[in-house]
């Protein structure tokens, strides 16, 4: 009777600890590091997730470093591994947002469903990086010079 007593009580303790690995929906961990002399407008959509109605498209300032956690998303562990993660991020420079997005992008935030189309607003008009299939939820985005061109700026994501 105690073996069997102790056998649910193992089996109970790692069912319950494990429990989150099948539903918890998962967030990332991104770190945008701008190291150009412009302001850079973007959006990070992880895990089917774009984030916060009260966030929403945020800016880095030139020479700056910024980590966020992302909204949870709409996959668990275990879906994930039956499936890919992907990550994208979206982004336009200070010109492109002043004189294209932003006036357009507060509008809608205005409207019915606010954060959902000033988001497809923002999402059909400026760029996008888009990684799949990694398997990560640590991200960085780097702004950065082009070496070989100095008005130009390269932008590379990596993951752990």
């Amino acid at each position: 009777m105690k073996k069997t007593f102790f056998a649910f009580l193992i089996l109970f303790i790692t069912l319950l600890t494990s429990c989150s690995f099948w539903t918890e929906p998962l967030t990332a961990t991104v770190t945008v590091i701008n190291e150009t002399d412009q302001t850079w407008y973007y959006l990070a959509y992880y895990n089917g997730c774009v984030g916060r109605p009260t966030e929403g498209v945020r800016s880095i300032e030139p020479h700056s470093e910024f980590t966020f956690q992302t909204e949870e998303g709409w996959y668990t562990k275990a879906d994930i591994q039956k499936q890919d993660d992907y990550f994208s991020f979206y982004y336009c420079n200070e010109t492109e947002w002043e004189t294209k997005l932003k006036e357009e992008y507060e509008e809608d935030l205005n409207s019915d469903l606010g954060l959902f189309y000033a988001t497809m607003n923002f999402k059909e008009a400026s760029t996008c990086l888009r990684e799949e299939g990694k398997e990560s939820q640590n991200y960085t985005v780097r702004f950065y010079p082009n070496p070989l061109n100095d008005s130009s700026t390269l932008i590379k994501v990596t993951w752990k």
